[in-house]
Protein backbone atom coordinates (compact mmCIF):
# COMPACT_ATOMS: atom_id res chain seq x y z
CA UNK A 1 0.00 0.00 0.00
CA UNK A 2 1.44 3.46 -1.30
CA UNK A 3 -0.21 6.46 0.65
CA UNK A 4 0.74 10.14 0.44
CA UNK A 5 -1.99 12.46 1.45
CA UNK A 6 -1.19 15.95 -0.04
CA UNK A 7 -4.13 17.37 -1.02
CA UNK A 8 -4.43 17.62 -5.06
CA UNK A 9 -2.79 21.55 -6.46
CA UNK A 10 -5.88 21.63 -9.04
CA UNK A 11 -7.63 24.00 -6.87
CA UNK A 12 -4.96 25.45 -4.54
CA UNK A 13 -6.60 29.21 -4.91
CA UNK A 14 -9.77 27.89 -4.66
CA UNK A 15 -9.00 26.01 -1.53
CA UNK A 16 -7.00 29.09 -0.37
CA UNK A 17 -9.66 31.05 -0.47
CA UNK A 18 -12.47 29.19 0.81
CA UNK A 19 -10.29 28.82 4.10
CA UNK A 20 -10.06 32.17 4.63
CA UNK A 21 -13.19 33.60 4.00
CA UNK A 22 -14.65 30.49 5.91
CA UNK A 23 -15.87 27.24 3.57
CA UNK A 24 -19.23 26.62 3.07
CA UNK A 25 -20.49 29.66 4.89
CA UNK A 26 -18.55 29.70 7.47
CA UNK A 27 -18.62 26.24 8.52
CA UNK A 28 -15.70 23.30 8.39
CA UNK A 29 -15.48 22.47 4.75
CA UNK A 30 -17.82 18.96 4.08
CA UNK A 31 -16.39 15.59 1.83
CA UNK A 32 -18.85 14.48 0.06
CA UNK A 33 -18.26 10.76 -1.69
CA UNK A 34 -20.34 9.70 -4.57
CA UNK A 35 -21.22 6.88 -6.39
CA UNK A 36 -21.02 7.02 -10.08
CA UNK A 37 -23.64 4.58 -11.71
CA UNK A 38 -27.15 4.82 -10.60
CA UNK A 39 -26.09 8.23 -8.58
CA UNK A 40 -24.50 10.83 -11.00
CA UNK A 41 -24.52 9.02 -13.95
CA UNK A 42 -27.82 7.87 -15.96
CA UNK A 43 -28.64 6.70 -19.29
CA UNK A 44 -30.34 9.99 -20.88
CA UNK A 45 -31.07 8.56 -24.98
CA UNK A 46 -28.34 7.59 -26.38
CA UNK A 47 -25.87 9.81 -23.39
CA UNK A 48 -24.86 7.84 -21.03
CA UNK A 49 -23.40 10.36 -18.21
CA UNK A 50 -24.25 13.51 -15.78
CA UNK A 51 -27.33 15.39 -15.35
CA UNK A 52 -25.88 18.82 -16.12
CA UNK A 53 -28.19 20.10 -13.42
CA UNK A 54 -25.97 17.81 -11.22
CA UNK A 55 -22.91 18.84 -12.39
CA UNK A 56 -23.64 22.35 -11.50
CA UNK A 57 -24.69 21.91 -8.19
CA UNK A 58 -21.45 19.95 -7.47
CA UNK A 59 -19.70 23.15 -9.05
CA UNK A 60 -21.11 25.27 -6.63
CA UNK A 61 -20.05 22.73 -3.33
CA UNK A 62 -16.57 22.50 -4.13
CA UNK A 63 -16.54 26.60 -5.57
CA UNK A 64 -16.84 27.30 -1.82
CA UNK A 65 -13.82 24.96 -0.47
CA UNK A 66 -15.55 21.28 -0.10
CA UNK A 67 -14.18 18.46 -1.39
CA UNK A 68 -15.61 16.22 -3.88
CA UNK A 69 -14.67 12.14 -3.78
CA UNK A 70 -15.76 10.05 -6.84
CA UNK A 71 -16.03 6.33 -4.77
CA UNK A 72 -16.56 3.84 -7.31
CA UNK A 73 -16.33 0.02 -7.71
CA UNK A 74 -14.82 0.37 -11.73
CA UNK A 75 -11.05 0.88 -12.49
CA UNK A 76 -9.29 3.81 -12.17
CA UNK A 77 -8.31 3.40 -15.55
CA UNK A 78 -11.59 3.22 -16.66
CA UNK A 79 -13.20 6.19 -14.66
CA UNK A 80 -10.43 8.17 -16.63
CA UNK A 81 -12.40 8.15 -20.09
CA UNK A 82 -15.81 8.10 -18.36
CA UNK A 83 -16.04 11.25 -16.00
CA UNK A 84 -16.17 14.06 -18.28
CA UNK A 85 -13.72 16.87 -17.08
CA UNK A 86 -16.87 19.26 -16.01
CA UNK A 87 -16.96 17.45 -12.93
CA UNK A 88 -15.27 19.19 -10.42
CA UNK A 89 -13.46 16.26 -8.62
CA UNK A 90 -10.60 16.56 -5.70
CA UNK A 91 -9.99 12.28 -5.47
CA UNK A 92 -11.47 9.03 -6.64
CA UNK A 93 -11.78 6.53 -4.74
CA UNK A 94 -11.41 3.32 -7.72
CA UNK A 95 -11.44 -0.27 -7.46
CA UNK A 96 -13.72 -0.77 -4.74
CA UNK A 97 -11.28 1.27 -2.14
CA UNK A 98 -8.35 -0.10 -3.57
CA UNK A 99 -6.68 3.02 -5.10
CA UNK A 100 -7.03 6.13 -4.02
CA UNK A 101 -5.81 9.06 -7.19
CA UNK A 102 -5.80 13.26 -6.93
CA UNK A 103 -6.94 15.18 -9.92
CA UNK A 104 -3.33 16.12 -10.32
CA UNK A 105 -2.50 12.34 -11.05
CA UNK A 106 -0.87 11.21 -8.04
CA UNK A 107 -1.57 7.90 -6.24
CA UNK A 108 -2.26 8.32 -2.98
CA UNK A 109 -3.08 4.34 -2.03
CA UNK A 110 -2.85 1.63 -3.81
CA UNK A 111 -3.42 -2.09 -2.88
CA UNK A 112 -2.97 -4.72 -5.55
CA UNK A 113 -3.35 -8.35 -5.02
CA UNK A 114 -1.33 -11.65 -5.76
CA UNK A 115 -1.07 -12.91 -9.25
CA UNK A 116 -1.50 -16.42 -8.30
CA UNK A 117 -4.58 -16.00 -5.89
CA UNK A 118 -6.20 -14.41 -8.25
CA UNK A 119 -5.71 -17.02 -10.87
CA UNK A 120 -7.06 -19.96 -7.82
CA UNK A 121 -10.19 -18.31 -7.77
CA UNK A 122 -11.13 -17.76 -11.23
CA UNK A 123 -9.71 -20.41 -12.22
CA UNK A 124 -11.62 -22.31 -9.56
CA UNK A 125 -15.27 -21.15 -10.45
CA UNK A 126 -16.86 -23.23 -13.21
CA UNK A 127 -18.29 -20.54 -15.85
CA UNK A 128 -17.99 -19.39 -19.54
CA UNK A 129 -18.41 -15.77 -18.48
CA UNK A 130 -16.25 -13.07 -18.79
CA UNK A 131 -13.51 -11.63 -16.20
CA UNK A 132 -12.32 -8.30 -16.29
CA UNK A 133 -8.65 -7.33 -14.73
CA UNK A 134 -8.32 -3.76 -13.81
CA UNK A 135 -4.81 -2.37 -13.64
CA UNK A 136 -2.68 0.83 -14.09
CA UNK A 137 -2.37 0.76 -17.73
CA UNK A 138 -5.38 -0.91 -18.92
CA UNK A 139 -8.24 -3.38 -18.23
CA UNK A 140 -8.09 -7.15 -19.59
CA UNK A 141 -10.33 -9.25 -20.47
CA UNK A 142 -10.78 -13.46 -20.13
CA UNK A 143 -13.89 -13.96 -22.39
CA UNK A 144 -14.50 -10.85 -23.32
CA UNK A 145 -18.85 -10.27 -24.36
CA UNK A 146 -19.14 -8.66 -27.52
CA UNK A 147 -18.15 -4.93 -27.87
CA UNK A 148 -16.24 -4.86 -25.24
CA UNK A 149 -12.64 -5.04 -27.16
CA UNK A 150 -13.41 -1.60 -29.08
CA UNK A 151 -13.33 0.46 -25.57
CA UNK A 152 -10.11 2.12 -24.90
CA UNK A 153 -7.52 0.46 -23.25
CA UNK A 154 -9.23 -2.98 -22.83
CA UNK A 155 -6.93 -6.06 -23.65
CA UNK A 156 -7.60 -9.54 -24.21
CA UNK A 157 -5.92 -12.61 -22.36
CA UNK A 158 -6.85 -16.41 -22.71
CA UNK A 159 -6.64 -18.00 -19.61
CA UNK A 160 -4.11 -17.09 -16.85
CA UNK A 161 -3.49 -13.79 -15.13
CA UNK A 162 0.19 -14.04 -15.52
CA UNK A 163 -0.44 -12.84 -19.31
CA UNK A 164 -0.87 -9.76 -17.66
CA UNK A 165 2.54 -7.82 -17.69
CA UNK A 166 1.37 -5.51 -14.45
CA UNK A 167 -0.08 -5.75 -11.59
CA UNK A 168 -4.45 -6.32 -10.82
CA UNK A 169 -5.56 -3.95 -8.63
CA UNK A 170 -9.15 -5.44 -9.15
CA UNK A 171 -10.81 -7.84 -10.89
CA UNK A 172 -15.03 -8.43 -12.01
CA UNK A 173 -17.10 -11.34 -12.68
CA UNK A 174 -19.98 -10.31 -15.74
CA UNK A 175 -22.97 -12.30 -16.54
CA UNK A 176 -26.57 -11.56 -17.14
CA UNK A 177 -27.59 -13.83 -14.59
CA UNK A 178 -28.50 -12.76 -11.15
CA UNK A 179 -28.46 -17.02 -10.41
CA UNK A 180 -25.02 -16.94 -11.22
CA UNK A 181 -23.90 -13.47 -9.68
CA UNK A 182 -25.25 -15.30 -6.14
CA UNK A 183 -22.63 -18.72 -6.94
CA UNK A 184 -19.78 -16.55 -7.88
CA UNK A 185 -20.10 -14.25 -4.49
CA UNK A 186 -21.32 -17.65 -2.14
CA UNK A 187 -17.77 -18.76 -3.63
CA UNK A 188 -15.92 -15.67 -2.83
CA UNK A 189 -16.69 -15.99 0.65
CA UNK A 190 -14.06 -18.92 0.55
CA UNK A 191 -11.57 -16.28 0.10
CA UNK A 192 -12.26 -14.22 2.55
CA UNK A 193 -9.79 -14.71 4.94
CA UNK A 194 -7.57 -14.96 2.28
CA UNK A 195 -7.10 -11.20 1.71
CA UNK A 196 -10.04 -10.91 -1.21
CA UNK A 197 -13.40 -9.29 -0.80
CA UNK A 198 -16.49 -9.03 -3.20
CA UNK A 199 -19.00 -6.48 -3.75
CA UNK A 200 -22.79 -7.73 -5.70
CA UNK A 201 -22.53 -4.98 -8.19
CA UNK A 202 -25.93 -5.88 -10.33
CA UNK A 203 -25.38 -8.57 -12.26
CA UNK A 204 -21.19 -7.99 -11.98
CA UNK A 205 -19.08 -8.97 -8.66
CA UNK A 206 -16.29 -6.62 -7.71
CA UNK A 207 -13.44 -8.17 -5.80
CA UNK A 208 -10.43 -6.11 -4.28
CA UNK A 209 -8.26 -6.98 -1.78
CA UNK A 210 -9.33 -6.78 1.48
CA UNK A 211 -10.56 -2.88 1.76
CA UNK A 212 -13.60 -1.44 0.65
CA UNK A 213 -15.33 2.08 -0.52
CA UNK A 214 -15.90 2.82 3.02
CA UNK A 215 -12.85 2.03 4.54
CA UNK A 216 -10.64 4.08 1.66
CA UNK A 217 -13.29 7.18 2.44
CA UNK A 218 -12.64 7.24 6.29
CA UNK A 219 -8.78 6.56 5.52
CA UNK A 220 -9.28 9.56 2.72
CA UNK A 221 -10.67 12.11 5.35
CA UNK A 222 -8.60 11.53 7.98
CA UNK A 223 -5.32 12.30 6.24
CA UNK A 224 -6.99 15.11 5.15
CA UNK A 225 -8.08 16.33 8.83
CA UNK A 226 -12.40 16.39 7.89
CA UNK A 227 -14.08 14.95 10.86
CA UNK A 228 -16.13 12.00 10.20
CA UNK A 229 -19.79 14.30 10.93
CA UNK A 230 -18.36 16.43 8.02
CA UNK A 231 -18.29 13.05 5.46
CA UNK A 232 -21.75 12.63 3.39
CA UNK A 233 -21.86 9.96 1.43
CA UNK A 234 -24.40 9.05 -1.45
CA UNK A 235 -24.93 5.41 -3.31
CA UNK A 236 -28.13 3.75 -4.86
CA UNK A 237 -26.57 -0.10 -4.31
CA UNK A 238 -25.60 -2.58 -2.61
CA UNK A 239 -22.26 -2.50 -2.97
CA UNK A 240 -22.41 1.36 -1.39
CA UNK A 241 -23.01 0.16 1.86
CA UNK A 242 -19.54 0.37 3.13
CA UNK A 243 -18.89 3.57 1.69
CA UNK A 244 -22.77 4.43 3.32
CA UNK A 245 -22.10 2.49 6.75
CA UNK A 246 -18.64 4.45 7.27
CA UNK A 247 -19.90 8.11 6.02
CA UNK A 248 -21.64 10.57 9.53
CA UNK A 249 -24.25 10.96 6.91
CA UNK A 250 -25.75 8.31 4.32
CA UNK A 251 -27.76 9.46 1.55
CA UNK A 252 -29.88 7.51 -1.01
CA UNK A 253 -32.50 8.67 -3.45
CA UNK A 254 -36.11 7.22 -4.51
CA UNK A 255 -35.25 5.28 -7.62
CA UNK A 256 -32.34 3.16 -5.30
CA UNK A 257 -32.27 -0.43 -4.32
CA UNK A 258 -33.72 -0.85 -1.08
CA UNK A 259 -30.56 -2.28 0.97
CA UNK A 260 -29.68 1.50 0.04
CA UNK A 261 -32.75 3.48 1.55
CA UNK A 262 -32.74 0.83 4.25
CA UNK A 263 -29.10 2.32 5.14
CA UNK A 264 -29.54 6.03 4.22
CA UNK A 265 -30.12 8.51 6.95
CA UNK A 266 -32.08 11.01 3.85
CA UNK A 267 -33.59 10.07 0.65
CA UNK A 268 -33.24 12.55 -1.99
CA UNK A 269 -34.46 12.85 -5.91
CA UNK A 270 -31.19 13.64 -7.07
CA UNK A 271 -27.58 14.91 -6.27
CA UNK A 272 -28.56 18.83 -6.96
CA UNK A 273 -31.38 18.13 -4.39
CA UNK A 274 -28.81 16.89 -1.77
CA UNK A 275 -25.87 19.54 -2.51
CA UNK A 276 -28.60 22.14 -2.19
CA UNK A 277 -30.04 20.82 1.26
CA UNK A 278 -26.48 20.32 2.22
CA UNK A 279 -25.14 23.99 1.74
CA UNK A 280 -28.26 25.19 3.14
CA UNK A 281 -28.54 23.15 6.14
CA UNK A 282 -32.13 21.95 5.44
CA UNK A 283 -31.71 18.49 6.12
CA UNK A 284 -34.09 17.27 8.80
CA UNK A 285 -33.85 13.83 9.85
CA UNK A 286 -37.44 13.94 11.39
CA UNK A 287 -38.64 14.61 8.30
CA UNK A 288 -36.65 12.45 6.16
CA UNK A 289 -37.00 9.42 8.43
CA UNK A 290 -40.80 9.59 7.67
CA UNK A 291 -39.87 10.04 4.04
CA UNK A 292 -38.00 6.84 4.22
CA UNK A 293 -40.55 4.93 6.06
CA UNK A 294 -43.16 5.82 3.11
CA UNK A 295 -40.66 4.64 0.57
CA UNK A 296 -39.71 1.54 1.79
CA UNK A 297 -43.42 0.47 2.15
Amino acid sequence: MVWNGEEPACRSEVRKEATESGPAGGRERILLSSDLDGTLFFRQGDYYGPRSTDVDALVRFTGVGNILVLNSGRPYISLLGAVPESIPWDYVISDSGARITARDGRTLMHRTIPAELIDEAVNGFDSGEPFTFGCDSAVYCIRPAEGWMSHAGTRRISASVAEIPEPVTSFAFHTESAEEVGRFAAYMEEFRGRGLRAFVNGLNVDVTSDVSKGEALLLLAKELGIRRDRVWACGDAANDLPMLTAAGHAVSFVHAEREAKECAEFIVASVEELVDRCLSGFMSAKCDKIGIAALLR
